[in-house]
């Protein structure tokens, strides 16, 4: 569930920016496209994306430092002689970014993280677009942090 908080995370922040979720019932509502966003909304909206954002770059960075044998085997693939090595580099990485966005709001790190993301998971072996494709609610959760903060840092 850690791991894949981008893929449920970005929905869950519209889902708080759309629906009355006041009751139980509120959740399950459908959706009237027809209505404004709630802009009182958006600041909640805000910290679950934060702790989503927080969530997935914990659960990657914790696939890489358990060295889950497909990223060990696809750092090896691509022709990196320490792939260990690389994996806890990588995991220490990605756990030290979801800390500072969950403790800190430095703007450009969400940039920078997006950029990551996307370029580092593009390396998936045979189904490289797909796996891309499967993680756009990751990439989404990260520029509308990122767009968020620095609306409110301008």
């Amino acid at each position: 569930m850690i791991e894949r908080a981008g893929n449920f995370g970005a929905p869950l922040a519209l889902l708080i920016l759309c629906s009355g979720g006041k009751t139980i019932s509120g959740w399950f509502k459908r959706i009237n496209t027809d209505v404004d966003i709630d802009l009182k909304k958006i600041p909640q909206a805000a910290i679950c994306l934060r702790i989503i954002v927080f969530f997935l770059l914990l659960g990657h960075g914790w696939l890489n430092m358990i060295f889950k044998k497909g990223l060990v085997d696809q750092y090896a693939r691509l022709g990196i002689s320490n792939p260990l090595e690389v994996a806890r580099t990588i995991g220490l990485f990605e756990i030290a970014a979801g800390l500072a966005v969950l403790i800190t709001q430095i703007v450009r790190i969400l940039l920078l993280l997006f950029i990551w993301k996307v370029a580092s998971e593009l390396f998936y072996p045979h189904f490289e677009l797909f796996e891309w494709i499967e993680r756009v609610g990751s990439y989404v959760a990260l520029l509308a942090l990122y767009f968020y903060w620095a609306s409110h840092h301008a």
